[in-house]
């Protein structure tokens, strides 16, 4: 985020309830709870048809410390052994290596490019499209 107005307009859209688009949040911290590293989660959950869009956010003094790859395992296992989802999705700007990779270390399957999918500011942002199923999870764990 590049100014104190983006981060507020994050936190309204995850603090407003929409019923056509659950979110499930959480801060992610520390074991011991005193290091706020970020946040993860899930957004669009869809009960009936058991998938949900995975994604996260961490402070930059904390990347390439292993703590997204952490997080995303832990994210993932809620999702399909609590909320019980059959697929999980990640939706990822092609720019962003580090979440492209983090994404793929998670073993996601990229299933292709969603052109000009947002805007973001002033540009239209292709994004890759990544899923996981239950399944797949179930023989890797």
């Amino acid at each position: 985020m590049q100014s104190m107005d983006e981060a507020y307009q994050f936190v309204q859209y995850f603090s407003v309830y929409n019923p056509e688009f659950p979110v499930l949040r959480w801060a992610i911290r520390s074991k011991d709870g005193r290091i706020f590293y970020g946040t993860g989660g899930f957004y669009k959950i869809n009960l009936q048809h058991r998938r949900a869009e995975i994604g996260g956010e961490l402070l930059k003094q904390h990347w390439s410390k292993g703590v997204a790859t952490e997080a995303m395992s832990g994210i993932v296992n809620y999702g399909f052994n609590v909320l019980r989802l059959n697929r999980i999705m990640a939706m990822v700007a092609p720019d962003n290596k580090a979440a492209n990779a983090l994404i793929n270390k998670g073993f996601f399957k990229r299933e292709g490019c969603l052109r000009q999918w947002e805007k973001w500011g002033d540009r239209w942002v292709d994004l890759n499209i990544y899923s996981l199923l239950q399944e797949e999870w179930r023989k890797i764990k």
